[in-house]
């Protein structure tokens, strides 16, 4: 046993972190309650713990970084593999302490180049794979060096997940969250093919109501969590964050988004 969290709430969640082998796992499953959780414990370099100051960092231009000075290059891949057409952002950080970013996409060989402006170093690389991997934030990657991106663990055959055993869902019934309404207050949702029958309420953010043409998500989290309410549309096409279009969690139930978060000042409007 590696830590074992145990709140004195006994409502809380406990959570034991376990050194063990596969044989270990297959023997431990076996004898865990119906309520219990056993799943990979994965390190995400920072991925949780985005610094508040990069909140504030100010975009550049495409022009203002082609003036800059001297040349930065990161390859951004997912099992080895490159990863090709993603987004990623760039961190640079002056003497003051002042952050400014800038946004580009990798090539085919999953490289992405920026030019660093004069008086500042690469603070942190952001890159964002959007769909089977998880969005990395590295400190200060040396240039000329990788980013692996850790790939989002797949539900298992059938399209059952450990997510449905936990909370007790029949994914072979289809009928399940009919007479449910669900409201999602995030970070937005959309614009997503396979989400186009959520209703966008709008967003409430700093003390303003605003229409729902700007309840679109500014933050890349909404969407995704929306996702896991997800219901079958006659006309979607393959979703993008999941693969089993057939095993949502309420596929019956109407979803309604309201956005509750400022725009990043490093993301241009949705």
């Amino acid at each position: 046993m590696v830590a074992d969290k145990n709140p004195a709430d006994d409502l809380a969640r406990r959570v034991v972190v376990l050194d063990v082998d596969d044989a270990q796992v297959a023997s431990l499953r076996a004898t865990l309650p119906a309520d219990s959780i056993l799943e990979p414990l994965i390190q995400r370099s920072l991925h949780h713990k985005r610094p508040v100051e990069l909140s504030a960092s100010i975009p550049m231009s495409l022009d203002a970084v082609k003036a800059a000075g001297a040349s930065y290059k990161i390859t951004i891949t997912a099992g080895g593999n490159p990863l090709a057409g993603i987004q990623v952002i760039f961190y640079f950080q002056d003497s003051s302490g002042q952050f400014r970013n800038f946004e580009t996409t990798t090539n085919n060989q999953g490289l992405a180049k920026v030019n660093v402006p004069p008086g500042t170093t690469v603070a942190f690389v952001e890159p964002i794979p959007y769909a089977g991997f998880w969005i990395m934030l590295r400190e200060a990657p040396p240039s000329g060096s990788t980013i692996d991106c850790t790939p989002i663990v797949k539900a298992a055959p059938g399209g059952a997940g450990w997510w449905h055993g936990a909370m007790g869902i029949d994914v072979n019934n289809a009928q399940r969250g009919a007479g449910i309404k669900v409201g999602v207050i995030d970070t937005g949702c959309g614009p997503h093919p396979n989400l186009a029958h959520v209703t966008l309420v709008g967003a409430f953010v700093d003390q303003q109501t605003l229409p729902p043409s700007q309840g679109t998500d500014v933050a890349e989290h909404g969407t995704p969590a929306t996702m896991l309410e997800w219901r079958p549309d006659a006309t979607s096409s393959t979703p993008v964050y999941s693969r089993e279009k057939d095993r949502k969690t309420a596929p019956q139930t109407p979803i309604s988004s309201t956005r509750s978060m400022p725009c990043r000042a490093t993301r241009s409007a949705t």
